[in-house]
Formats: structure tokens, C-alpha cells, sequence
């Protein structure tokens, strides 16, 4: 098992519901607590609807000639299509240059021709409805593209809002236009047409009345704008409450929408954007506006895409109000209107989706009167801890961050989610107690540590004798909460001007929270499965004596714990590895010691036994291996380069090793020198080469599972294998 330490954003809710009589196995029955423990009960959920289904969601556009087909940018593993407008989703990502995706553009003159964003790397394009992907021209470096449209009459013109390299506290960028029908690009904002450079765009919008005047969603300076196809620009910014500008359209009637970003709301101009009235309500209601559009059924209604959920406003003025539409508290990404089908019975758009953060796309029927779940086939899950149980290895657990624990009892055929039994989404170590069909333990980030003795159904608190470490005292109820907040850490793939906009929304995680234990592994002795132990994150090793009742802190009080490993050959037979420290032994759990006084200042991400006394470090510097029967040194295997996240052996060759690194799946095979050679797996079907996790599915084949950073879980089956 290996799992992550990280977290992230959106809010847990934490439903204890009383006390309940649970079973205790004989096994257990000495060590337990008092019989009476609070417990999750079940609730449907419908952000859950698909179990293992879901994942953020940025981009969802529908082909404006068959409302049957979408298409849906992810952040994390690429773009998803459907053809039954929603009902299920299938995967399109060869070629594609990244896994993480904020736009997806249609040409109006040819569906089958797409233009999507591919994060730090401009543009890709596709001509077979997303088949494969290919980039395009004048996008040599590093770019980000936010928006793409095209000219509603003349597709050859194309419009993409850029933010090339930060340069310190200069965001360069603009627009960039193709008069190719996106084949080749050429920035046409400068100081010499009026446009201030250093300063990069979010969104634009074409003037459905004249395709010539487009206006600018800018970073710091407001909206621009153009009335002859971007040789000239002027700033319109007049009256603006800010100049932090998200989203941006220009209705059928002239009227141009603004969303704000640093919780100032939206605004409006009626006049071209010489003058803009601002919306006093979204404003004093802190809305960070991510998209605005007007309904082309009904231009007089106005929506919102926020980082607290999608909203209404009928009839937009000064002081009209707005209320929520979806997803209340969520970060709803895009809202997507097709524009085909009559106006349902409220005169609005019929057919609606929404792109959410963590959880999918949900649609409407109904003119946004309900929404459904609608992502059955999107899998942008950030997945950190995986578990096989060895004694059935039908029997799975996989953890994916702010979705919390899945289970499969079929060997992932279905996976079904636990979120309703079990409310925390933060779950950094999965561990099946050693023989046990039924048991298993979590260790949380928030939440400390949970077991449960039917194999998911229920759960206790195994808390006793842990506290928060900073603010001292029990666990707050609350502690399963991210208070809204979001990790930094977590966001591996996002660059720090973008991470940045998440912090400015949603905020970091209190103080509170980030003092709770942050359980990073859970370990037991195997000889003797009462005795345990748990590493933290910012609080060393506990241990306990009877399976998990109750806690002790170890002599190692301090450290960033982010692995454990057991060797019951050795007398010193448990080992951790820590964040920027080294591998530190014990022969009691309770008192530890560096295995060796070479290494400062790496972090050692995983450990894995590869023969009795002969171990496995994955650290920021590549691959290390020690035999202690030979040498108290750990001798380098290559990948220097990477940060390796986890190993594992193959379990068909005891000399081959595998390795998930933030750049790719490696395998380093044993030459006839005696040294490594590390040779990149290109999964099939992904593109996505962030990975966490690796775990070795038991069986008579050659399997694994690979988890990562929004692409999910992968199932790595004997075929695709070397």
C-alpha cells in the first residue's frame, strides 16, 4: 500500500448520527474500546452516482449542429466525449499534449474540427472529432490558453486569450489569432495597436452582431476591446468595480457581461463598454465569477459560474438580486447551454450542463430547474492511496482526494463509494489488518484514524490518544473539513499563477485543520497484529497495542512520516521514510534510529522490500537500494532526475522494479553489469504522467494499478506489459 500526504479544497460534511452496538471479532475482542462508537450512516449522493466515475470537470461544450455530442475538458486526463448528450463518455486523448484542459472549441463550419487548450503548451487540434490530437503552429514555448473561439462567420478567424511565462511580477500575454482556422497563430495585442502588453487574458468575447468587435477578459486591467479583428485595441474599463476580469460575453441584444474574480461579482455595459454598471448583490455576496453568459432563449437572464456554485439573475441591473441554480458550494467551472431544441416552460435554454470540481458534469432537462448526474465514464479522479487485500484480491480500496474511500468486491469490475459510511475525503493510507478478510484501517488528514471490521460497511474512530499536534486536545468533530480551504501541495499540475486564483476563491486551509493528526501510514507488526503503528505528517510515529483502540506517541514526536515498511527478518524490523530526512529504524516502535547517517535532506516517498534485509527507497533523487547483510549504504539505481513516489517489484522477476514518478511509469531491468537500466512505459490510453501510486495486483497474471494526479486509476494489465 502507499498513499500520498497531500489536500485539497471543497467541504466534508461530517454526519454522525448516533450510537450503534458494532460486532467485535474474537480477535479483537480483548483490545477494543467500549462497544458504543458513533458511526456514518448511509445517504445517496448523487455526486456519486457512478461510483468511482467523476473527477473535476473545467470544460463542457456541446456541438452546436447535434446536441447528442459533448465534449469535456478535464483537469487531470484529458477530454471525454459523448454521443448521447451526456448518458455516457468516452475517452480522447491520442496525441494530446496534456492532461489538463481548460478549453474545447468546435468549429462552426466543420464539428469534426476541434481546437483544444493543452496546459503550458498552447493548442492541439483535432479533425476527426477528437480521435487524435496534433499541435499547431506558433505556440514554441510556454503557453497557457484560457479561451478559444471562433469567428461565428468566418471560422478561418480564431481568437485564443494567452498567458505566456511569468517574468517575476510581469504576466505577459494577450491574444493570439489565427487566420488558418487555427492551424498557425500570431499574437496581435502590443503597445503599437493600443494594448497594454504585460498583462494576460482570461476570456473574450465575440460580438455576435459583428464578428470584428471583441472584447478582452483581462488579468489586472480590466476589458479591452476591438472593432476591426484585433489590429486596434482600446481599454474600456470605465466604472469597473475591479480589474481582475474572469469571464466575459457580449448578449444578442449588445449588452457585454463581465464576471469578476476577487469576489467583486459581475457588471455590464450597454453602451459598448465606454461605461459599466456594477451589481451590487454579487458584489456584497463575494462571488469569484469564473464564466457569465446571458440564455440565447432568454438574453434578459443572466449565469454565473462561481467558485461557491452556479447562479441565476433574472433580469440584471444595479441592485437586481441572484440565486443559486447548482451545485450550491461547489466550484462550478463552466456552464455549458445548447443552443439547439426549443425553450423549455420557463422560456430559458431546455438542456444545461455544469463542469464541477471533483465531481463531475451534471445536466439539466428542464431549463435549470433540476440537475442530474451526467458524467457515467469520466474518470479525473486524484487518486493517493490504493489497497489490494493479499488474503482475497477481489477485495480493493481505492482513495481519491475530497471524494474519500471506494470499494470493489469483484476485483473492479464495480467500485462502490463509501463517502456515506465514512465522511472524510482526505485519505492518505489504506491497510488491511494482516489475514483479515474484513478489517481495515484508514489513516486521514484530518480525521486521524478510522477502522472497520466488515470490510467497509461501518467504521469506528480509533482515536483515542491522538491529538492535534500544534493546538493540543482531542480531534474536533469538524477536523474531516478542510474548512473550504484548499492544500497548495496538492496541486502538483498547476503552475503557481493559477494556483494562486484557486487560494484567492477558496483560501488555504485553517490553522485548525492543519493541526489535526495527518495520518500518512499505517503499519503492523506481522508476527503479532495487535501491535501497530502510524506515521504523521508533522508528528512522528504512534503506535498501539491493541489493534488500534488506543495510542501512544512514540519517542519520535517530530518529522514528516511519508512511508512505512516491516521486515521480519530483522531485529530493527520497522522503518519509516521521511521528508527531507532519511530512513530512521525501530525494533519496539517506540524508539528510532537513522538506518544509516548518509543521507539529509531527501524525502524518501516510498519503501519497498525487495528480499529479506535487501530495501527499496523511491526518493526526490531517483531509486536507492540497501542490503544490510552487505553494506549499511544506500546505492544508487539510477533515475537521479526523478521524483520517484512509489515502487514495487514485478512479481514475476525479483530483480525487476517498477517506478511511479511525477514524469512517467518507469521499469529498470537488471544488465548484465549489474546495474540498472530504466526504460518510460507509455500507458495506453493516457496522458498523464503524474503518478502516485503503484500496487500489484495478486493473481496469475501480471497486474498493477496506477494512481495519479487527476488521470485516476489505471489498471496496467499482462498485455500492455514489457
Amino acid at each position: 500500500m502507499k498513499k500520498r500526504t497531500r489536500t485539497l479544497l471543497l467541504l466534508v460534511t461530517l454526519l454522525l448520527t448516533g450510537l450503534s452496538v458494532l460486532p467485535i471479532s474474537p480477535a479483537l475482542a480483548q483490545s477494543q474500546p467500549p462497544i458504543y462508537f458513533p458511526i456514518f450512516m448511509y445517504q445517496e449522493d448523487p455526486k456519486y452516482a457512478f461510483g468511482l466515475d467523476g473527477g473535476t470537470v473545467v470544460n463542457v461544450i456541446v456541438d452546436p449542429t447535434n446536441s447528442s455530442v459533448l465534449y469535456a475538458g478535464t483537469w487531470g486526463n484529458g477530454i471525454y466525449k459523448s454521443e448521447d448528450a451526456g448518458a455516457t463518455w468516452t475517452h480522447k486523448v491520442e496525441g494530446l499534449r496534456s492532461p489538463y484542459i481548460y478549453e474545447i472549441a468546435i468549429d462552426p463550419a466543420n464539428p469534426q474540427h476541434l481546437l483544444a487548450s493543452v496546459y503550458t503548451h498552447g493548442i492541439d487540434q483535432s479533425f476527426n472529432g477528437g480521435a487524435t490530437w496534433a499541435p499547431v503552429g506558433g505556440f514554441d514555448g510556454y503557453y497557457v490558453a484560457y479561451s478559444i473561439d471562433f469567428d461565428p462567420v468566418n471560422s478561418q478567424n480564431v481568437y485564443a486569450a494567452i498567458r505566456a511565462a511569468t517574468q517575476g511580477d510581469v504576466y505577459p500575454g494577450g491574444v493570439w489569432k489565427s487566420t488558418t482556422g487555427g492551424l498557425d497563430w500570431v499574437e496581435v495585442t502590443n503597445t503599437s495597436n493600443g494594448f497594454y502588453e504585460e498583462d494576460y487574458i482570461y476570456d473574450l468575447a465575440i460580438d455576435p452582431n459583428d464578428p470584428n468587435i471583441i472584447y478582452t477578459a483581462n488579468h489586472r486591467t480590466g476589458v479591452w476591446k476591438t472593432i476591426n479583428g484585433g489590429a486596434n485595441w482600446s481599454k474600456m474599463s470605465n466604472g469597473m468595480v475591479d480589474g481582475d476580469i474572469r469571464g466575459i460575453q457580449v448578449a444578442k441584444t449588445g449588452r457585454v457581461y463581465a464576471g469578476f474574480w476577487d469576489g467583486y461579482g459581475f457588471a455590464y455595459s450597454d453602451n459598448g463598454g465606454v461605461s459599466w454598471t456594477n451589481n451590487s448583490w454579487s458584489d456584497n455576496n463575494n462571488l469569484f465569477v469564473y464564466d457569465i453568459q446571458s440564455d440565447p432563449k432568454q438574453p434578459s437572464t443572466v449565469y454565473l459560474a462561481t467558485s461557491t456554485g452556479a447562479y441565476i439573475c433574472p433580469n440584471p441591473s444595479a441592485g437586481s438580486t441572484c440565486s443559486v441554480l447548482a451545485s450550491p458550494g461547489d466550484f462550478v467551472w463552466d456552464l455549458a447551454l445548447d443552443p439547439l431544441g426549443p425553450a423549455a416552460g420557463n422560456g430559458r435554454t431546455t438542456t444545461m450542463y455544469t463542469g464541477i470540481q471533483h465531481f463531475g458534469v451534471q445536466k439539466s432537462d428542464d431549463g435549470g430547474m433540476d440537475f442530474d448526474p451526467s458524467y457515467k465514464g469520466i474518470r479525473a479522479n486524484i487518486v493517493e492511496s490504493v489497497m489490494v487485500n493479499p488474503a482475497n484480491p477481489d477485495i480493493q480500496y481505492v482513495s481519491a482526494y475530497n471524494r474519500g474511500l471506494f470499494r470493489t468486491l469483484d476485483g473492479g469490475t464495480t467500485w462502490k463509494p463509501l463517502h456515506s459510511v465514512l465522511a472524510l475525503e482526505f485519505i492518505n493510507a489504506i491497510a488491511a489488518r494482516p489475514g483479515s478478510l474484513t478489517a481495515l484501517y484508514i489513516g486521514d488528514s484530518y480525521g486521524g484514524i478510522h477502522y472497520s471490521l466488515d470490510n467497509g460497511n461501518s467504521w469506528i474512530a480509533g482515536n483515542s490518544g491522538l491529538s492535534r499536534d500544534a493546538a493540543g486536545g482531542d480531534i474536533p468533530p469538524d477536523a474531516v473539513s478542510s474548512g473550504g480551504g484548499i492544500d497548495p501541495n496538492a496541486y502538483g499540475g498547476m503552475d503557481p499563477v493559477d494556483l494562486q486564483d484557486l487560494i484567492d476563491a477558496l483560501g488555504v486551509i485553517p490553522t485548525d485543520r492543519a493541526a489535526s493528526p495527518n495520518i500518512t501510514t499505517i503499519g503492523f507488526d506481522p508476527a503479532d497484529s495487535t501491535k501497530m503503528f502510524a506515521g504523521k505528517y508533522g508528528g512522528g510515529v504512534v503506535y498501539s497495542n491493541n489493534s488500534g483502540a488506543s495510542w501512544s506517541n512514540s519517542g519520535l514526536t517530530s518529522g514528516n512520516v511519508l512511508d512505512s515498511l516491516v521486515d521480519s527478518s530483522q531485529g530493527q524490523k520497522y522503518l519509516i521514510g521521511l521528508e527531507n530526512g532519511d530512513v530512521k529504524v525501530s525494533s519496539d516502535r517506540i524508539n528510532w534510529t537513522n538506518l544509516t547517517s548518509e543521507w539529509s535532506g531527501r524525502d524518501v516517498f516510498a519503501l519497498e522490500l525487495m528480499a529479506p534485509g535487501v530495501y527499496l527507497a523511491g526518493t526526490d533523487t531517483g531509486v536507492y537500494r540497501m542490503d544490510r547483510s552487505v553494506s549499511s549504504s544506500w546505492a544508487s539505481l539510477g533515475l537521479s532526475d526523478e521524483s520517484v513516489q512509489d515502487l514495487v517489484v514485478d512479481p514475476s522477476d525479483s530483480d525487476m522494479i517498477w517506478a511511479a514518478t511525477l514524469s512517467g511509469l518507469y521499469y529498470g531491468q537488471l544488465s548484465d553489469d549489474n546495474t540498472y537500466i530504466w526504460t518510460k512505459l507509455d500507458l495506453v490510453d493516457s496522458n498523464n504522467d503524474r503518478m502516485y501510486v503503484i500496487e500489484v495486483i495478486p493473481g496469475d497474471t501480471r497486474e498493477f494499478y496506477i494512481g495519479m494526479d487527476g488521470g485516476d486509476l489505471y489498471h496496467l494489465t499482462e498485455d500492455l506489459l514489457p
